[in-house]
């Protein structure tokens, strides 16, 4: 694995360690060592375990920087900011994701999303106003916010 100045490390209710790195295999060249994060686990009580958190059938659907991620307080999703101010969520159980605010072009510095509750997580919507995303039946449902 392969850490850059901006990795980011989160510690889980489970006692898990979170991590963004880039995955590489030995013997290896320039060429070949992928541009693309992945998020991993490290669990202490288990030796030497360390998981990908992001199925390889998935990995496109997440942005190739991971580094800006917040896991949810129940440790079960993972929210990344992309570029272009995107807002992807990974539920962990299943590997699924989905794209909560597609990229939109603006010339605010990105905002990292902040998980208010286990099932409630605040970002910058563009274009409209700031929003709060509520997961319903697996699915974001959008309700706007005021005041930040």
């Amino acid at each position: 694995m392969v850490f850059d100045p901006t990795s980011k490390v989160r510690c889980r209710a489970d006692g898990r360690l979170v991590f963004s790195a880039v995955e590489v295999h030995l013997p290896t060249t320039t060429e070949d060592v992928s541009q693309h994060q992945q998020l991993f686990a490290f669990d202490f009580g288990k030796q030497a375990t360390l998981v990908r958190l992001i199925p390889q059938g998935v990995l496109g659907k997440v942005p190739e920087n991971v580094n800006s991620f917040e896991v949810s307080p129940d440790g079960k999703r993972v929210s990344v900011l992309g570029e272009k101010h995107s807002v992807v969520v990974l539920k962990l159980a299943t590997g699924s994701v989905e794209t909560v605010q597609a990229p939109a072009e603006s010339n605010i510095e990105d905002c990292l999303p902040v998980w208010r509750s286990t099932n409630e997580l605040c970002f910058i919507s563009f274009p409209k106003s700031n929003n709060v995303a509520l997961p319903r039946n697996s699915r974001f449902g959008v309700t706007g916010r005021r005041g930040f």
